[in-house]
């Protein structure tokens, strides 16, 4: 099956990968402060596409972060922590999104309550349906 889209063997850096009927996305190590960083960046091909993401990071703050996922501009997916003990997400369950065919998606994080320069990791997997 050949697919129409952004592929990266590497497999970080925050674009789309596939392999046989499945792709994923690895942000590496991005640091977050106090503007608007995005996380991961990528189209996708002529697949629609189920996936998780998780959203992790390697420090305890009283600061208050904002995780968007956006869909060619519009924001799908939402959410704040404010609390020292959600900020450190390893043991968070991923949000379950749908991807369709063609579509800009953008993950961004912002620190919205302080100034904090924190380590923030992204990893996105599923499947691709023709």
């Amino acid at each position: 099956m050949s697919l129409l889209g952004v592929s990266n063997p590497v497999g970080t850096g925050g674009s789309l990968n596939y392999i046989g009927n499945h792709a994923y996305a690895n942000s590496g190590l991005v640091v977050v402060s106090n503007s608007l960083t995005t996380i991961l960046s990528f189209e996708t091909g002529n697949v629609y596409i189920t996936t998780k993401i998780q959203v992790l990071n390697d420090a305890v703050t009283g600061d208050n972060f904002e995780l968007k996922v956006n869909f060619n501009g519009e924001t799908v997916l939402g959410t704040e922590y404010n609390s020292p003990y959600e900020n450190n997400l390893t043991g968070q369950a991923p949000y379950e999104l749908l991807i369709p065919p063609y579509t800009t998606v953008t993950l961004t994080l912002e620190n919205i309550g302080g100034t904090a320069a924190i380590n923030w990791y992204a990893n996105l997997w599923g499947r691709t349906y023709a």
